[in-house]
C-alpha cells in the first residue's frame, strides 16, 4: 500500500519529531526577519543616507508582506523587482521575486478562459512557458547565490513541469534532493505535474519507483530498499564512510532479504541506527499488512521503575501496576538491548522513547523477548495506586486485600490491535487517544499538570512573586500565538514585580527552531532575570530537538537546570526529513543538518541538569511534583 495519505497537507508528531508536508508555494512568511535587521547597502554613503536607505528597505519589505497577505501579487512582484535591482547579491530577494511571479501566474491562470481546442491548449502552454521564464530566472539566481537551494530547485522543477519540459523538471528535482529538500517525496506527491512525469518510464526509477500492484512483496521491498539507499546518500548528515556503509547494507539487505517482513523491518531499523541520530529512524509501520501492533495502554518511567499510567477498557484495572517484565525481559534489560535498534541521542531520550515503543510487541520480539504473537505479554506487580483507576473512579480496598494483591506478580497478555497513524499520533500526544481511556490522575494535581493539553501557558506561583511557564511545543497555537502569549507573560511579570521565572520544558519534544530567537529576546528583556539564579529550566528525556536547542541557548542566561538530562545535546544532528517509500508504505526519517549550540567538539549527548531529579510514582499519584518544588525552593534562595 502506498503512503498516499501523507501526500496532502499533513502535520503529525511522531516519537519526538515534527514531520511536515508542504503545500502550494510553501512560504507563509513573505520576508525573513534578517531582512529587517541587515539589508544590503551601497558602501559609499553618509550615515544619514544609510539610515534613510535602511528605513526605505524595511518599509518596502513591510509593504511586500502586506501585499502578500492580501494576495496583491502585482504589488508584491514590483517591490521585489526593485529590491533585486537594489541588492542583486541578496538571494532571498530573488527567491521572493520568484514566488511573486509564480503566485501572479497562478492567479492569471485561475481567471483565464477555459481551453477547449488543441490549438488553444498548445498556445496556452507556450504562453505559460514564456511567463514562467521570469520566475525561472529568479529562482536560478537564488539557487546560484546559495539561498535555500533545495526549495529553489524544487520551485524550478515545478515551473519546468508546468512548461512541458520533463527533462529539465527531473534535473531540477534531482538537484533539489541533492540539496536536501525536506520531505521531497511529499513535495513530489503534492505536485500533479511532477507526478505525471514520475509515471513516465524514462523517469520513474529516478523519481518515484512505484511497481505495479501485481508485483510481489519481495520485489516491492527490494525496490524500496534500493530507493532508500539513494535517498540516504542525498539526505543524511553523516560522514562519508557512515553513509557509504549504510547504503551498502541497505543494498545487501535488498539482495538477501528474508521472507519474514517483520525480520526485514527490524534489520532495516538496525541499519538506520548507524546514522547515530535520534532524528533518523524507521517509524513503526502503521498501515497495511506490515503494520506493527500496539497494546491499548500507556507506560511511563519514574524514579522507582516503569508503571502503567493510562489504559483503554477493558484494561483500566491495570492502572498503577508496576511493570516487572515485558515478554520475559526486565525493563532495564529492554533499555540496554534497545540501544542498537531504537534511534536516540541520549540515554535519557531512549528511556522516554522506550516507554512509547514498549507497548508494541514486535519491538520486544526483536530484542529477544519470549513472544510469538501480536499480544503484549506483561508481568505486573500491583501497588496501592493500582486500585485507584482515576481520580473520578476510586475503589476502596482494605489493607489486607491490598497487601494480598501486591504479594504476587500477575502475568497478563494484552491483545494488541494493528497500529494506525492515529495511534502513532496518540502515542506522543498529551491527550488520551480516546474518550474511553482512563489515566492515573491525582485528586489534587500539581500546578504543572493542570493544563496538559495546552501548547503553552503560564501562572503566578501561589504566595510568591515568581512565575511558572510551561512550554510544551515550539509552534503557534490556533487561538493565541506564542508571541501573543509572551506579551501577556511580560505584562504579568512586570505588573507583579516578578523576581524569577521557571520554564518547564519537560513535555517539549521540539517544533520550529526559528522561534527560539524571539524567546531569548523576550527573556533578555525581563528585569526579573537580570541576576544569576533567577531563571529555572525544568528538563526531561522528552526535551528533544528544537526544545533541546532552546535549553542549550538558555545557558547564556545563567539558567539553573533541574530534572532529568535532555533527550539531545547542545550539538546534535537533526531536522526531520521524511522519506516515503513508494511500494511498502514505510516512512523513514533521515536527519539532514548539524545543529551547534556549543563548541564543535562538544560530544555531550544531553544537557545535564544542575540538580538531577525525577519523581517517584507514589509522588505523582499523590499529586506532588518534586522537580517543580525544587525549582521554587531554589528561586527562594536566589532572591534572599
Amino acid at each position: 500500500m502506498r503512503l498516499s495519505t501523507l501526500s496532502l497537507c499533513l502535520t503529525f508528531t511522531v516519537l519526538g519529531h515534527d514531520v511536515l508536508s508542504h503545500a502550494a508555494f510553501a512560504d507563509t512568511a513573505p520576508a525573513a526577519k534578517t531582512l529587517n535587521q541587515a539589508a544590503a547597502l551601497p558602501v559609499a554613503q553618509s550615515p544619514q543616507a544609510a539610515t534613510a536607505t535602511i528605513e526605505t528597505i524595511t518599509q518596502q519589505i513591510s509593504r511586500a508582506d502586506q501585499a502578500y497577505a492580501a494576495g496583491q501579487w502585482d504589488d508584491y512582484q514590483q517591490i521585489y523587482q526593485h529590491l533585486t535591482k537594489q541588492s542583486p547579491e541578496r538571494g532571498e530577494f530573488w527567491y521572493r521575486l520568484g514566488l511573486a511571479q509564480m503566485h501572479l501566474q497562478a492567479s492569471l491562470l485561475a481567471t483565464s478562459k477555459p481551453v477547449t481546442t488543441q490549438a488553444d491548449k498548445t498556445q496556452s502552454t507556450k504562453t505559460e512557458a514564456s511567463k514562467n521564464k521570469q520566475a525561472i530566472t529568479a529562482f536560478e539566481q537564488a539557487a546560484k547565490l546559495g539561498y535555500r537551494p533545495g526549495r529553489s530547485y524544487f520551485q524550478l522543477a515545478k515551473l519546468a513541469a508546468s512548461s512541458g519540459d520533463s527533462k529539465a523538471a527531473v534535473n531540477y528535482f534531482l538537484q533539489a534532493r541533492k540539496f536536501k529538500l525536506v520531505n521531497a517525496e511529499q513535495e513530489l506527491l503534492g505536485s500533479p505535474e511532477l507526478m505525471a512525469i514520475a509515471s513516465e518510464p524514462n523517469y520513474q526509477q529516478l523519481l518515484w519507483p512505484a511497481l505495479p500492484a501485481t508485483a510481489t512483496a519481495a520485489a516491492k521491498w527490494q525496490a524500496d530498499l534500493q530507493f532508500l539507499a539513494t535517498r540516504v546518500g542525498e539526505s543524511a548528515y553523516a560522514t562519508e564512510s557512515i553513509v557509504s556503509a549504510v547504503q551498502q547494507q541497505l543494498r545487501a539487505l535488498a539482495a538477501t532479504q528474508s521472507s519474514d517482513s517483520e525480520q526485514n523491518i527490524v534489520a532495516l531499523m538496525r541499519i538506520l541506527r548507524q546514522l547515530a541520530s535520534g532524528h533518523s529512524q524507521l517509524y513503526p509501520p502503521f498501515q497495511g499488512e506490515m503494520a506493527f501492533h500496539a497494546a491499548p495502554i500507556r507506560l511511563r518511567w519514574f524514579a522507582d521503575g516503569l508503571y502503567v499510567t493510562a489504559a483503554a477498557h477493558p484494561y483500566v484495572n491495570l492502572l498503577g501496576h508496576k511493570v516487572e517484565k515485558i515478554a520475559g525481559i526486565t525493563p532495564q534489560q529492554w533499555l540496554e538491548q534497545a540501544k542498537t535498534l531504537i534511534a536516540h541521542d541520549s540515554d535519557s531520550g531512549l528511556k522516554y522513547i522506550s516507554s512509547l515503543l514498549m507497548v508494541l510487541p514486535e519491538y520486544s520480539r526483536a530484542l529477544g523477548g519470549d513472544t510469538k504473537s501480536t499480544a503484549l505479554a506483561l508481568t505486573l506487580q500491583a501497588t496501592p495506586a493500582a486500585h485507584n483507576k482515576a481520580s473520578h473512579n476510586k475503589v476502596a480496598h482494605d489493607k489486607a486485600a491490598q497487601q494480598q494483591a501486591q504479594s504476587a506478580p500477575k502475568e497478563i497478555s494484552i491483545e494488541a490491535p494493528a497500529l494506525s497513524m492515529a495511534d502513532l499520533q496518540g502515542m506522543v500526544s498529551s491527550q488520551l487517544p480516546a474518550a474511553d481511556w482512563q489515566a492515573i490522575v491525582p485528586s489534587q494535581p500539581p500546578l504543572s499538570a493542570r493544563q496538559p493539553n495546552q501548547l503553552y501557558w503560564f501562572a503566578q506561583i501561589a504566595n510568591s512573586p515568581t512565575f511558572y511557564w510551561q512550554l510544551n511545543q515550539l509552534r503557534n497555537d490556533d487561538s493565541v500565538s506564542l508571541a501573543q502569549m509572551m506579551q501577556q507573560l511580560d505584562q504579568a511579570m512586570r505588573t507583579h514585580n516578578a523576581t524569577g521565572l521557571i520554564i518547564d520544558l519537560r513535555q517539549n519534544n521540539g517544533g520550529n527552531g526559528e522561534m527560539i530567537p524571539d524567546i531569548l529576546q523576550f527573556l533578555q528583556r525581563q528585569p526579573a532575570l537580570q541576576q544569576p539564579g533567577r531563571l529555572m529550566v525544568l528538563t526531561s528525556g522528552r526535551t528533544f530537538s528544537a526544545a533541546a536547542l532552546l535549553a542549550a541557548d538558555l545557558q547564556a542566561l545563567q539558567a539553573v537546570y533541574i530534572g532529568e538530562p535532555t533527550g539531545a545535546g547542545a550539538v546534535h544532528i537533526g531536522e526531520d526529513n521524511l522519506v516515503l517509500l513508494p511500494n511498502t508504505g514505510l516512512a523513514v526519517a533521515v536527519a539532514t543538518r548539524l545543529f551547534v549550540r556549543s563548541t564543535s567538539d562538544d560530544r555531550q549527548t544531553s544537557i545535564a541538569p544542575h540538580l538531577q531529579l525525577a519523581p517517584s510514582f507514589a509522588e505523582v499519584q499523590a499529586g506532588q511534583d518534586p522537580v517543580l518544588d525544587a525549582a521554587i525552593a531554589q528561586l527562594k534562595l536566589s532572591v534572599q
